[in-house]
């Protein structure tokens, strides 16, 4: 009994569902069955989808149904659920910090489904922390549960990993680092870092082949940092992508664009939840992979930190945007250094909106910083003061002055030299190589 992309992605799906606990633990403390199959919750499911708070707010009371009947008829209903985890449950020593499952089947393979980032406040910062840190505690607790998971239950055929989102950057980062996963499965999962790629270049190298990468084309997660999946496949979806006009847009209005991101994305249909593979990225993920990647390489490690708490502040749902920009002048003059220098950002910032205007300008160099800032407080309604200005100014000339003095170049130096201390030029070749074939995918080339 094997389960392939399709199935494993309505899986993805299914664990956001609040309707999925409920009938999970409805069934484990009703029926008292321990270990039910996945048939059994999926019939409980069913029994009560009439009722309200059953699914998610990116999925249809219609999705919600299809959904269930999909795998009510499919291999994953014979299944038993030998494991569902809650977020803040200690499991093989670390906290969990999201949702999991675990299904056998008689056959003695294993699947494991990590539940991703829904969204909620302070979620979307998490989705960044690859650009400043190797190994994440989302990361390290996902890999301590799948070893519990295999002390537990030992076995004897595939070991899969699957997730979207958060939940994909899991499934992909366990099959780094524990040989005895056979696959993984990252459903519009974000990448990884160059502190990670250094750290574990070897393992990647051996193990990248497991890992299968399926993107919506309309999304943007899966845009963050570098792709180290061994095979990528951007699928179409049932509607075209959200217009996103600007890079600005998306990260100061992300909550309107949210639906890009749902996991009911990535099927070609809302009856048989299949995904129709052959799509290409939109410009908008390349602009965002691209520019990650430079912050990533060029922005000092600190203020990467402060950067990446504050652009989730600014993406979290019921932001008050302009409150936070007019109450951090520095990082705002910092991010507009950013967006300035990077040169895959110009191409990013199109003439959408009055803000995404400005921004636009002032990469073409048509507009100075102080011009920025006096225009953008005009923008914002907020009383533009020469103290605001003056630290909006040093926040740019800050950070202008670290990116020419190649200050990130700096720190990844002394990593090397310090804290890898077997960085071989053996696996130096093998890093190159792992982003030189990235480089050379087909589907990386949006100009075609």
């Amino acid at each position: 009994m094997a389960l392939g992309p399709d199935e494993l992605a309505q899986l993805n799906m299914l664990i956001y569902q609040p309707g999925f606990i409920q009938a999970y633990e409805s069934v484990c403390r009703e029926q008292r069955i321990e270990r039910p199959t996945l048939g059994q919750v999926l019939d409980k499911m069913a029994a009560d989808a009439s009722n309200g708070g059953q699914h998610d707010a990116w999925t249809s009371d219609e999705q919600y149904r299809n959904l269930i009947e999909c795998l009510r008829n499919g291999e994953a209903a014979n299944m038993t659920v030998a494991d569902v985890t809650q977020p803040g449950t200690e499991m093989g020593g670390a906290r969990q910090t999201s949702r999991h499952m675990t299904l056998t089947d008689e056959d003695g393979n294993m699947y494991v489904v990590f539940e991703g980032t829904e969204g909620g406040e302070g979620e979307w910062a998490d989705n960044f922390y690859g650009l400043t840190e190797t190994d994440t505690e989302s990361q390290e607790a996902a890999a301590a549960y799948v070893a519990e998971m295999l002390r537990r239950y030992n076995p004897t055929g595939k070991v899969v990993v699957s997730g979207h989102s958060k939940g994909g950057n899991s499934a992909m980062y366990v099959a780094i680092v524990n040989p005895r996963v056979d696959d993984a499965y990252s459903f519009d999962g974000q990448g990884f870092g160059p502190g990670f790629l250094g750290e574990h270049a070897e393992d990647i190298a051996r193990n990248r082949h497991k890992i299968h990468a399926y993107n919506y084309c309309g999304d943007f997660v899966s845009a963050l940092l570098y792709v180290i999946a061994g095979d990528v496949h951007f699928v179409f979806g049932a509607s075209p992508p959200d217009r996103i006009d600007s890079l600005w847009d998306l990260i100061t209005k992300l909550h309107g664009f949210a639906s890009s991101h749902a996991p009911s994305r990535l099927f070609s249909d809302d009856e048989s939840f299949t995904m129709r593979d052959g799509a290409r990225p939109t410009g908008y993920w390349h602009a965002i992979n691209q520019l990650t990647i430079w912050i990533a390489n060029n922005v000092p490690r600190g203020m990467q930190h402060r950067l990446v708490e504050f652009l989730g502040q600014l993406m979290a749902p019921n932001a008050d945007t302009a409150a936070l920009m007019a109450q951090n002048p520095r990082l705002m003059g910092a991010l507009a250094c950013v967006l300035a220098s990077c040169p895959a950002t110009a191409d990013a910032l199109a003439d959408a909106g009055p803000i995404a205007s400005i921004i636009a300008k002032l990469v073409k160099g048509t507009i100075d910083a102080a011009q920025f800032a006096q225009m953008l407080g005009e923008l914002l309604g907020v009383e533009i003061t020469p103290e605001w200005v003056d630290e909006f100014l040093e926040g740019y000339e800050d950070m202008q002055k670290d990116i020419q003095d190649g200050v990130r170049a700096k720190e990844a130096s002394k990593i090397k030299q310090v804290e890898v201390r077997d960085w071989s030029d053996e696996r130096m070749e093998e890093l190159l190589a792992i982003v030189a074939e990235v480089d050379a995918e087909p589907w990386w080339d949006f100009s075609r």
